[in-house]
């Protein structure tokens, strides 16, 4: 069993607010239990819980080069983690049981524009469980070959609540401002100097794997291939409204006074369900063979795999698709398809590895030398979409490629000295 805690009184300081803006505390446990039942059997869990408190976000802006905010930043987290290993080898078969759950809590409140205005404020709050099932069977068939089977499967569920508050200055300058520019003779004022977009997400998945591994050692050739059928199901049920209202003047002459024209409700409110499913079937093979010149051994080897990450749901751009929809009301700004923006696609992979690794019987030298490509289909990445935001989105480049080299040595001339060399090269 162990426990630490630790805390600093922060680096930065907000000149805002004369104080330091990043302090942090932190405190946490970890229990772990083994047990052996009999000979064949042993069984270890492992529990670990953390906390951490931490202040605001350093940022500077660039302009002026100070960290200078007015709202408060900070970041809280619990998190509860418990796995648990089972394995048991009644002969030549090892089968093996693991098991994980884990719970997130945490809070974040953020000044968004960083600045000692008042623009808008983010508070975002989660709350997420995520439980893991892991079987594995392995087993050597004398020396020639060896197999690893096994299925796995999780579950996943993300609540989240991400409320963000216009204040004066971003009501002013993100909305009253592109509007009057647009219709400078019906200026508009927003009749409340703050107002609040609301959003709520639950964003459950699951999903389920069975894969097999296959290795033969034929003299000097080693011969590997494996296969993984991945399934996976990702939901997304949201709830975002704004309720505010503004006022119409008129005003005939651009610079003169103005009359009172109408006022002007809006209530927006987006709810809904979204959910995807991905079904991949992921390939390896790879072949070494072992060569002997002198007192050294090289190892050639190449492998081609199929790499896979699944899509999603950005929850994080509902403050703009709301905030879009309300500036489109008001005949200004850009209207997001809701399922368009906030999902983006799998990423898929091909990775294909040529190398060698060269090591003197005696192990005082060893250098391993690796060329790869991968070339990469709809790679998710981070942009900030068109139109007046604030935030980002998760999207799709159309295609990537990578390819580079790799070089490492490492010699030990005598036992207690040792000198290590690497070099990478990539283009992508």
């Amino acid at each position: 069993a162990t426990l630490r805690g630790g805390g600093s009184d922060g680096f930065f300081t907000n000149q805002f607010t004369g104080k330091k803006c990043d302090d942090e505390h932190s405190v946490s446990a970890r229990v772990k239990l083994q047990w052996h039942p009999s000979s064949s059997i042993t069984m270890i869990n492992t529990f670990a819980a953390s906390w951490l408190q931490q202040g605001g976000y350093p940022y500077e802006y660039v302009k002026t080069g100070q960290i200078a905010y007015n709202d408060t930043c900070s970041y809280r987290r619990t998190a509860l983690n418990d796995g648990l290993t089972i394995r048991w080898r009644p002969g030549n078969v090892t089968f093996s049981s693991i098991t994980s759950w884990q719970y997130l809590d945490d809070a974040m409140r953020l000044d968004q524009d960083f600045l000692p205005r008042d623009y808008f404020i983010l508070l975002q709050a989660k709350r997420e469980n995520a439980l893991t099932q892991d079987f594995v069977a392995s087993a050597e068939v004398g020396d020639w070959y060896s197999w690893i089977a096994g299925a796995f499967a999780f579950y996943r569920h993300l609540h989240m609540d991400a409320p963000v508050t216009f204040h004066d200055t971003g009501i002013s300058e993100l909305i009253e401002k592109h509007r009057n520019e647009a219709n400078e003779y019906y200026p508009i004022r927003w009749k409340e100097r703050s107002f609040l977009l609301n959003s709520t997400f639950s964003n459950p998945s699951y999903g389920v794997a069975v894969y097999h591994n296959s290795k033969f050692t034929l003299g000097d050739w080693i011969l590997t291939a494996a296969l993984r059928l991945d399934y996976e199901h990702a939901s997304l049920a949201y709830n975002s409204h704004t309720s505010t209202a503004y006022e119409i003047f008129y005003r005939p002459e651009a610079v003169g006074p103005m009359t009172h024209y109408r006022d002007v409700p809006i209530l927006i409110d987006e709810h809904g369900e979204l959910s995807k499913s991905f079904l991949q079937l992921l390939p390896k093979v790879s072949a070494t063979r072992r060569f002997y010149a002198g007192s050294a051994t090289v190892e050639a080897y190449a492998s081609i795999a199929k790499g896979y990450k699944s899509g999603g749901y950005n929850t994080q751009m509902f403050s703009d698709v709301l905030q879009q929809q309300l500036m489109w009301q008001m005949g200004i700004g850009k209207r997001y398809d809701v399922d368009d923006i906030v999902s983006y696609a799998p990423e898929q992979s091909w990775n294909y590895e040529l190398g060698a690794r060269v090591s003197t019987n005696d192990g005082r030298l060893r250098a391993e030398a690796t060329l790869f490509y991968i070339d990469v289909k709809d790679q998710q990445l981070t942009m900030f979409p068109d139109g007046t935001t604030t935030g980002r989105i998760m999207t799709n480049a159309g295609r990537t490629r990578s390819y580079g080299l790799e070089l490492s040595s490492r010699w030990n001339p005598v036992e207690v000295f040792e000198l290590n060399a690497s070099y990478g090269y990539t283009d992508a």
